[in-house]
């Protein structure tokens, strides 16, 4: 029977079985990453895909939230108007604001979050003098809408008592912050004067 003597040094045997240890290694390490890789480049797109989402629907939810604001904002602007000493205390001679910021915010709910109001301006009409034709108070709304929006609807909308008539004054398209959006001013006609003065909503 032959006997093979081996003549590397201990060393040396040690680095042979060092490097067989380390393919073997090298091999089960890509065998891992050619099975894992597609695996996470699959959940990377799927939470790249729920963040788009998420940005998408918080983009969709800011016009509720301005008008949300805005509404809130309005509610405080008519209590304080009630409340405020310097406005005329006769009451028959004084528009029903919150008749009409109730009319305006129902109208901007409609939209679906594609509208929101940023300015009112209620003029009401000096009183009139013996024999002479009444003049109609007015209210003046200011609003931002998106593009696929219908205007018309909002003018609609609008057209109830005591609003009796709605023009559209002016049309802008401007782009702020990246996204373009529709400005209008629109003009209402007031179904019963009053006299008194301008009342501005910011």
């Amino acid at each position: 029977m032959r006997k093979h003597v081996n003549l590397m040094s201990e060393g040396a045997r040690f680095r042979t079985a060092a490097r067989i240890q380390l393919r073997r290694w090298a091999l089960v390490l890509a065998t891992t990453i050619v099975v894992l890789t597609p695996l996470a480049v699959g959940r990377w797109q799927e939470a790249r895909g729920v963040r788009q989402e998420h940005e998408a629907l918080e983009a969709s939810y800011d016009p509720i939230r301005r008008l949300t604001t805005m509404n809130n904002e309005l509610r405080t602007t008519a209590t304080t108007l009630v409340h405020d000493d310097r406005l005329p205390l006769e009451l028959s001679r004084k528009r029903p604001v919150g008749t009409l910021l109730g009319v305006v915010s129902a109208a901007a709910a409609a939209s679906n979050g594609e509208l929101y109001v940023e300015h009112l301006q209620l003029a009401q009409a000096p009183p009139s003098k013996p024999g002479a034709p009444q003049t109609q108070d007015r209210l003046i709304v200011d609003v931002a809408s998106t593009l696929t929006f219908d205007i018309a609807n909002f003018v609609e909308a609008l057209k109830v008592d005591p609003i009796a008539e709605v023009k559209v004054a002016s049309d802008e398209l401007v782009e702020e912050n990246g996204i373009d959006r529709k400005n209008y001013s629109l003009e209402c006609l007031l179904s019963a004067p009053a006299g008194g003065k301008a009342a501005h909503v910011n």
